[in-house]
Order: C-alpha cells, then sequence, then structure tokens
C-alpha cells in the first residue's frame, strides 16, 4: 500500500499558500483597479478631444467664431408655440454636428457619446447639472461667448468675459474668435467638469464654465468644497486644447499655485493678479505671447447664432 502521506498538504503548508495568494491579491487588484481607471481615462480624453474637433469645425464654418458657451434663445416652434430655453455649448454642438441628445424625464438633455465620460455613471449625471442642463466638460469661461438671441425681435447680445483692465478690449460686443488666439497649443478649451456641494441648496452642483485654477484643483477652497471629477484618483482633469489636441491635466495645487504676479494690459495700468497657470491655460487675453491683441468689441458686430436644433 502506498503512502499516502507523503502526497498530502500539511495545515502550516496550506496556510503558507492562502497567506501568499492572499498577499497577491492585495498586490495585483489595486493595479488592475488602476489599468481600469487609466483606460477609461484615455476614452474620456478621446471623447473630449472630438468634442475640440466639433468646436473647431463650428469655427472654421463660421469666420472663426467660437459657438457660444451658452446660448439664450427664444424662437417660434414649428407648431407655433413660442419657446425660450438655455442651451449649453454640449447640447448646442451635438445639434449641431451629430444629432440630438436623448431628453431625460426632467426635460434635460442627457450628454451621450462622446459629449459624456465614461467614469460618469447615468445615475450620477444629477451631480453634473448646472442649472441650465447637463455638462461633463465645461467651457474656458474667458475663451467663449454668452449669447442672447430672440428670434421673434431679430436681437442677438453677446456678452464676453474679461478681468478689470482689460475689458474695453476683451469684453461685451463681439464673438470670441479663434483667431485671436495665438498660443492655442496651450489654452485649454474644455474641461473636465467638477462638481461642488451647494450648502444653501442642500445638493451638488456643477461648474458651467472654469475661471481660475482654484475650481480645477481638487481641494476644499474659496471656489467650492468637496469637489468632483471624474478623475480626482489619478489627479487629471481631461482637457481639449484650442488647437485640437486633448490630454489630461494635473488637477493638484503644485502645478495650478505655482507662481503669481500682476498682468498689465497694453493700455493702461492696474491689471489683475494671476497665476501663471491661469494664464498659460485660461486667461489668453493677458499672456503676452497667447493674443494677437488687436480684438476690439464691435469689430464685426453680433451675428444670429447657427440654429442649435438644425443639422447640416
Amino acid at each position: 500500500m502506498r503512502d499516502l502521506s507523503r502526497r498530502a498538504f500539511t495545515l502550516i503548508e496550506l496556510l503558507v499558500v492562502i497567506t501568499i495568494v492572499a498577499a497577491l491579491i492585495a498586490i495585483l487588484v489595486p493595479a488592475l483597479s488602476s489599468v481600469r481607471s487609466t483606460g477609461r481615462l484615455v476614452v474620456c480624453v478621446s471623447n473630449v478631444r472630438q468634442q475640440g474637433i466639433a468646436v473647431a469645425s463650428y469655427a472654421g464654418e463660421y469666420r472663426e467664431r467660437l459657438p457660444p458657451k451658452l446660448l439664450q434663445l427664444t424662437e417660434v416652434n414649428p407648431d407655433g408655440t413660442l419657446e425660450s430655453r438655455p442651451w449649453l455649448i454640449n447640447a448646442l454642438l451635438s445639434r449641431w454636428d451629430s444629432g440630438l441628445f436623448p431628453t431625460s424625464a426632467e426635460g434635460w438633455d442627457t450628454p451621450t457619446g462622446m459629449w459624456r465620460c465614461p467614469e460618469v455613471r447615468m445615475d450620477s449625471d444629477r451631480d453634473r447639472f448646472t442649472h441650465n442642463g447637463i455638462l461633463h466638460h465645461a467651457p474656458n469661461a474667458w475663451l467663449f461667448s454668452t449669447v442672447v438671441e430672440d428670434r421673434t425681435a431679430g436681437t442677438v447680445s453677446v456678452f464676453n468675459q474679461a478681468h478689470a483692465g482689460w475689458d474695453g478690449r476683451f469684453a461685451q460686443g463681439d464673438w470670441r474668435r479663434m483667431d485671436t488666439v495665438r498660443r492655442s497649443d496651450h489654452v485649454v478649451a474644455l474641461m473636465d467638469n467638477v462638481s461642488t456641494w451647494v450648502g444653501s441648496h442642500a445638493h451638488r452642483d456643477a461648474l458651467e464654465s472654469i475661471e481660475t485654477g482654484c475650481q480645477v484643483v481638487r481641494v476644499d477652497n474659496e471656489c467650492g468644497e468637496q469637489k468632483q471629477g471624474s478623475h480626482d484618483r489619478l489627479s487629471r482633469r481631461p482637457s481639449a486644447f484650442l488647437d485640437g489636441h486633448a490630454a489630461g491635466v494635473d488637477s493638484n495645487t503644485e502645478y495650478w499655485f505655482d507662481e503669481r504676479s500682476v498682468y498689465e494690459p497694453p493700455e493702461g495700468s492696474g491689471g489683475p493678479m494671476l497665476w501663471r497657470r491661469d494664464v498659460e491655460h485660461l486667461v489668453w487675453y493677458a499672456d503676452p505671447h497667447g493674443s494677437s491683441n488687436d480684438e476690439r468689441p464691435g469689430r464685426d458686430g453680433p451675428k444670429p447664432v447657427p440654429n442649435p436644433a438644425k443639422k447640416r
């Protein structure tokens, strides 16, 4: 008879094997999770890049005018009813370029396809609500115009943001134009939206546009508390730049709060004090090497916005 004891594991050997397997799992699971997160970041960056291409296509078709970051449109529907509603940049470009979003039960447009980040679940879209719609990638506040158009009255008003001292040159009256920005490979057009907790409302709201790096960084500060972005674990904000390329921009304070100084306008003095990264990525007109410095209000005159509900 064979001695079966020679083929059996002892209890100690089994415990050693189990311990080794458990240790390997503990090492591999976070690594696999990180790989999956990185993969979703790549997909999100690819999506926002396509959005940046849509921005450039729009500007190419309309004499370098960039699409509005927000359009408040009043018009008569085909059935004769009067409608006035806001259109965020993603909803407007979607209808202009690639068809309609599905409409949610609340009546708001739900981003799909390239207009959403795959890291954000459909049931989490409420955290990306901005009171004018759902937005996954917020536009640069200083780069795009806000437009109020009443097609029943034939009126169009264009509003832009600019810091004090620069507002005479880069503020109201005319469309933001793509050809005004020289360092288009540095200037962010669209960036991963961040939701923050609004205590007075007892719910989360998302940024409708991005003005400063303090809205980008993950830590709580004067720009918001309990911030959440789609890729906080990787400290990245998927972003499309004005030249068409896309990348995951660092969301750490060390990157954004690096050097601060006064940026004076070409004419006059007393410009704003800004962080260098803000000027490089957002406040394009304050960069002495980043704009053509020849934009004047009223140069082109406000024009009607192309019908966002009508595909080309």
